[in-house]
């Protein structure tokens, strides 16, 4: 690749990030972050009318019809909604699913329960790991946080709902123990 086609520049928002996009020789911008720090990054760009391309925490939707392939669907769902333990920004993050009639959303809702339920936390380095750690036990709050405000909603929890316990993690550390001594 020739030289200058792709750079990176390391530092923190405010002492890099603002003249990077500010520069006028700069003619494109593309964030991912949060709400605010998007405004100032628009806001920087938008004097010189640059490309901008903002992600800035969007609820990425699956949309399931009941025509689907069922079985390849929910792994497909499974596979987006907790890919990367579900931290990064195009992780599905809310499942619409259409209701036949016939009975399909429960077909749905029963084969996913039973996907996200098979699914094992543990170190992500171990083969048998499907979800790694949260990167931060204030996300992990956030999330529980969720968790609660959905319950509160009159959400029904299918799978999961709470952290894996103390009891759960040592089993899975005697499990890794043991798997790499055999």
């Amino acid at each position: 690749m020739p030289n200058g086609v792709f750079n990176v520049v390391h530092g923190l928002g405010g002492d890099c990030g603002g003249p990077l996009v500010s520069h006028s020789d700069v003619s494109a911008v593309s964030f991912t972050g949060g709400t605010s720090t998007g405004a100032t990054v628009a806001a920087l760009a938008a004097p010189q009318f640059k490309k901008l391309s903002l992600e800035l925490g969007g609820k990425n939707p699956c949309v399931v019809f009941a025509d689907c392939d069922l079985e390849a669907t929910v792994r497909g769902v499974v596979r987006s909604s907790f890919l990367n333990s579900g931290q990064i920004c195009l992780c599905g993050s809310r499942i619409i699913v259409e209701d036949d009639g016939e009975g399909f959303y429960e077909r749905f809702v029963d084969a996913l329960a039973t996907a996200a339920a098979s699914l094992r936390v543990g170190n992500p380095a171990h083969p048998e790991t499907n979800m790694g750690p949260l990167s931060s036990a204030a996300h992990r709050e956030k999330i529980a946080r969720y968790v609660d405000l959905a319950r509160e909603d009159g959400g029904r929890i299918i799978a999961g709902g709470a952290p894996p316990t103390v009891e759960e993690l040592r089993e899975l550390e005697v499990r890794e123990r043991e798997s790499v001594c055999v």
